[in-house]
């Protein structure tokens, strides 16, 4: 069985910008478990690709590419994965 260990959200954010993989789960959530809802994050740079679309928008834009592209991210699993059961706010894990 796979061992996950949690990491900050500065450490997630690390390796979201330096193509490392990381898992981010809702906080009622593991990873590994019965009803998991972990999301494999391999890279940024899809992201970051989408990120340049955003320049122009001053309600998306946040300053630089790697926080418009972790918000982008960020923004679009918190819709999809967060809820009453699940948690409101994200996890991060690494595998051991």
């Amino acid at each position: 069985m796979v061992q996950f260990s949690r990491i900050s959200i500065f450490e997630a954010r690390k390796r979201f910008t330096s193509g490392k993989a990381f898992y981010i789960c809702p906080c009622k959530m593991r990873p590994g478990g019965g009803f998991n809802m972990a999301c494999l994050i391999l890279s940024g740079k899809e992201w970051a690709n989408q990120a340049e679309i955003y320049t122009d928008n001053p309600k998306l834009w946040k300053g630089t590419i790697e926080k418009t592209a972790w918000e982008l991210m960020y923004n679009n699993w918190n819709h999809y994965n967060t809820s009453y059961e699940t948690g409101y706010y994200a996890h991060y894990y690494v595998e051991a």
